[in-house]
């Protein structure tokens, strides 16, 4: 496992050299933290208990049966499942023999998970029995595969299942763990290729190496992110195949040997709030949509969340609202960060630093300061690397450890300059303090009369008010300004508020012009599998001028 330094190497220091591989997390947790457990969530709302020890043995048998059955290094294995035991035992496997594991967004169209199988050359698929229509879409795309399994055991393989799927238990229950050797290669190899929608044009894969994802993972368990101790059980609410495994944090719960609970399909509010009780969760992750679900059930149920202390949320900037509910009244350590999957995925840390606002709204409403191994800038027409502070607004880039040298396949030219430095296409300041605060989406701000109107502070005004559940802003064309904002609204259960009422609450809380022209109120906002709202959908929905809307 371990190399020796050549002879002779004269200047260098005398240690080991190893590389950096996630197999080397997975086994540091089953060596030293053999019984901490590993919780699931079933298909019928049961739990399934594990633990490091179980877990790692499992993965060298499934390491097994994918080299048996033709995968060979570089190939892409591609996944259709939600958060569960057998889908981080895949993301292990596939990757310990040197694999690369493609985890698929099984809320994506059809058409959508067909082109990125393809454009990947998926040679092989794992998948949840609820995908079995997108396995047929992956494995038509892909013109075959050399496995199709399902992530079951053989009596909840159903008969309708396709003639080629095999069950997950059957597929690697002819192997012994203790046959197989953890393989060592180049820490650069490809482990994890997540596909984004990114800016423009057809989704762009993001293929991260073995070693940007643990030093991601190092980053990840301390207190700039998780705050991950052996005694910590981590939930990771967001999805697996969403920015390297759910941003990461298996691995890093594997690196610090804490526990894992995994919550399957179920993430109402009502079930969150039962498995963050009953398995005494201590930290969890997940985008905005979900705090505010669960934040209305603890509302509407008089409950609480006693153990958890931690919540690390991103994907969309949450409300001020929420986040004063969470903090003040559950007294959860609320940490706002931001990352792309382009970015590895975490680029920020919301940990408080000295001097930061004791209040935790103010200190959220920012995005926090550059982890270890990130550089950040804003970039504009005054300057290519503005001076710090918040006068100074432009495209936030940034460059780094974990930051992508270009798309897989090369597609996304000039996305990174020669320099290393990755466009993001946000919109951003960096306060004199080095905070990041996200000012919006390049294609999501509003120019009117010349100026930029920000989508992301009307909205956050918006549902600031009571009867406000969520809301939207996109431009409309207009005549005169070019750009006017028009503000979609969902009205919280059981209350009316009118359009008058909510531009009287904006006006108290937002420049005049920045007003919208009018309000539409509707049933829901359309989002997408991490659950942001989607932008381009209302833009087309509502294409029609402002006036005419």
């Amino acid at each position: 496992m371990f190399g020796l330094l050549p002879e002779n190497m004269e200047g260098l220091g005398l240690i080991q050299d190893h590389q950096l591989l996630l197999s080397d997390a997975l086994r540091h947790a089953a060596l030293y933290h053999a019984k901490t457990p590993v919780i699931s969530r079933l298909r019928d709302g049961s739990f399934q208990y594990s633990n490091w020890d179980e877990l790692e043995r499992r993965v060298r048998k499934l390491a097994s049966a994918l080299t048996a059955a033709g995968v060979e290094r570089g190939d892409r294995v591609a996944t259709l499942a939600w958060n569960n035991q057998r889908h981080v035992e895949a993301y292990f496997a596939i990757s310990a023999i040197g694999a690369v594991c493609h985890p698929i967004n099984p809320r994506l169209f059809p058409e959508q998970v067909g082109y990125i199988a393809q454009h990947a050359g998926d040679a092989g698929l794992l998948y949840d029995l609820e995908y079995e229509a997108l396995a047929d879409t992956v494995e038509k795309a892909c013109g075959g595969l050399l496995f199709r399994v399902a992530l079951c055991d053989a009596r909840e393989l159903p008969g309708t299942a396709s003639a080629g799927a095999m069950a997950y238990e059957d597929f690697i229950s002819a192997f012994d763990a203790d046959e197989f050797d953890y393989p060592t290669f180049d820490e650069r190899t490809g482990a994890s290729l997540c596909y984004t929608s990114g800016t423009t044009g057809n989704p762009k894969g993001v293929l991260s190496t073995h070693r940007a994802l643990l030093l991601h993972a190092m980053s990840g368990r301390t207190s700039d992110l998780f705050d991950l101790r052996p005694m910590s059980r981590a939930l990771c609410i967001v999805p697996l195949y969403h920015a390297h495994a759910s941003w990461g944090l298996p691995f890093a719960a594997a690196m610090t040997g804490c526990a894992l609970v995994l919550p399957g399909l179920q993430l109402d509010g009502a079930s969150l709030v039962d498995l963050i009780n009953g398995q005494q969760v201590t930290v969890a992750n997940g985008v905005p949509t979900v705090w505010q679900t669960l934040s209305d059930h603890l509302t509407s149920s008089g409950g609480s969340v006693d153990t958890l202390k931690r919540i690390v949320v991103a994907g969309s900037a949450p409300s001020p609202t929420l986040l004063g509910h969470l903090a003040n009244r559950y007294d959860i350590d609320v940490c706002h960060i931001w990352g792309m999957t382009e970015t590895g995925p975490c680029g920020t840390s919301g940990a408080i630093v000295p001097g930061a606002s004791p209040d935790p709204v103010v200190r959220n409403t920012k995005q926090g300061r550059g982890l270890f191994g990130i550089q950040m800038r804003i970039s504009n027409d005054t300057h290519k690397h503005c001076p710090w502070g918040e006068d100074h607004i432009g495209a936030l880039q940034v460059r780094g450890l974990h930051v992508i040298s270009g798309y897989y396949k090369q597609e996304g030219a000039g996305s990174v300059d020669a320099d290393g430095w990755f466009n993001t296409g946000d919109v951003a300041t960096i306060d004199e303090n080095g905070y990041l605060k996200i000012v919006d989406r390049e294609k999501d701000l509003v120019k009117s009369g010349g100026e930029w109107i920000s989508s992301i502070d009307v909205e956050n005004a918006a549902v600031s008010h009571p009867g406000v559940k969520e809301a939207a802003v996109i431009a409309m064309p207009h005549e005169r300004w070019g750009e006017r904002p028009l503000l979609l609204v969902v009205r919280s259960v059981d209350t009316d508020v009118s359009a008058d009422e909510i531009l009287a609450h904006l006006g108290e809380r937002v420049a005049k012009w920045w007003l919208p022209d009018e309000i539409v109120f509707v049933e829901e906002l359309p989002k997408t599998g991490t659950g942001k709202v989607m932008k381009a959908e209302l833009r087309k929905q509502f294409s029609e001028a402002v006036g005419e809307v």
